[in-house]
């Protein structure tokens, strides 16, 4: 943060060290921060596309972190108009919207063309499973998961697939996978209910 900072102060036509002192107060969960950084990093970014896309992509990403959604959909839709098959933007507008249980037919959509680009990325395979749980189709579900689960032993993936299990009527099943969750890093706060009380909670 600090030579970002000075980085800035030294050159402050350069938006790259807006964009990686943003990322770095975004790592910090200093949020506000990271916006405002981001906010004048794009602005001076100009003609490059890239970078652009960069720059709207962690807006879009904060923005969430800072639940205010409508500045992060809007975030994703113009980085989407630049570069529509960016798959990182592409990933987290969907799997965002899923949690919000928000538009579940155009993250269904997105996830589609983002696994046309990358079929085989563990968290890419999460969120598609995870829109199609939300809207209730727990077999293919289950099965993007199980793919997802095999290059990956991911918390938070684990810890879906319980649920999709559970929603199966697999209840024995999911309890097991719930307890291998705990052990890894990024399952929910919900987790050690679901554990004790074996039973879903959302």
């Amino acid at each position: 943060i600090k030579y970002s900072e000075r980085a800035i102060e030294v050159f402050p036509s350069q938006p790259l060290f807006f964009y990686y002192g943003g990322s770095a107060y975004s790592s910090k969960k200093n949020y506000p921060k990271a916006v405002s950084l981001f906010e004048s990093g794009q602005k001076i970014a100009g003609s490059n596309m890239e970078l652009n896309v960069q720059f709207l992509s962690q807006l879009g990403d904060t923005y969430n972190s800072l639940k205010l959604f409508a500045k992060s959909d809007s975030s994703y839709e113009a980085a989407l108009k630049i570069d529509s098959e960016n798959v990182h933007v592409l990933n987290n507008y969907s799997y965002y919207l899923s949690l919000r249980k928000e538009k579940l037919d155009k993250a269904k959509k997105m996830c589609e063309k983002m696994l046309e680009k990358s079929p085989n990325e563990p968290a890419y395979l999460d969120t598609y499973a995870w829109v199609l749980y939300q809207i209730k189709d727990y077999e293919n579900a289950r099965k993007y998961m199980e793919k997802a689960l095999l290059k990956t032993s991911d918390a938070t993936i684990v810890e879906h697939y319980g649920d999709v299990l559970f929603q199966l009527g697999n209840k024995q099943e999911a309890l097991v996978q719930w307890k291998k969750a705990r052990e890894g890093e990024g399952y929910s706060e919900l987790l050690n209910k679901k554990i004790s009380d074996k039973k879903l909670y959302e």
